[in-house]
Parts: structure tokens; C-alpha cells; sequence
């Protein structure tokens, strides 16, 4: 029996806030709760999640103790984040 392995990737970036914040509503943690927890302002967390700007190292480390992912989960998903859109502007440049 042979078994397929289905890769799926979005045609559109997914933002590393996106994934945050469907963590933060699963578990009721509002941006205001997160940014006090991570000791950082809630704009920050208000551009992170609205894939506006991207994670710092501090920010990651924080992430992992208040979330439970590794810093290292969200520095490589903000890394694959900004490698994707980047690709997807530089794709948008050559067709104009």
C-alpha cells in the first residue's frame, strides 16, 4: 500500500499574529492580557497580530512562556512569513 503525503501551503502569507491570535481566543487572553504578560505595549502586540510587524527574539521568548510554543516555533514562522511575502512582492514587481 503506498500512502500520499499532501503538502498544503496558502497562496497568501499567513502571519505569525494570525496563529496568535486564534491561540489567544481559544484560550481567552485578550491583546491587553497578552501585552501585560510579555512585558510589552499593546500596540506591539496589535501590529504583531495584525501581521504588521514582526516577531522579535524578546517577543519569542516571551511568547514561549505565556503560549507554551518554543521561541524558536515563532521566530521560524515570522522568518517563513517575511521569506513569503517577500517572494509574493518580488512575483508582483516582474508582472508589472
Amino acid at each position: 500500500m503506498t500512502t500520499k503525503i499532501f503538502k498544503y501551503e496558502s497562496s497568501e502569507p499567513v502571519a505569525p499574529g494570525g496563529s496568535l491570535k486564534e491561540f489567544m481566543d481559544v484560550q481567552g487572553i485578550s491583546a491587553m492580557q497578552l501585552a501585560k504578560q510579555a512585558n510589552v505595549s499593546l500596540e506591539y502586540v496589535t501590529a504583531v497580530l495584525a501581521g504588521k510587524t514582526p516577531i522579535t527574539t524578546s517577543f519569542a521568548d516571551d511568547l514561549a512562556q505565556v503560549v507554551g510554543m518554543t521561541a524558536m516555533f515563532w521566530l521560524r514562522y515570522d522568518a517563513n512569513y517575511q521569506r513569503r511575502l517577500a517572494g509574493k512582492h518580488q512575483g508582483q514587481l516582474e508582472s508589472e
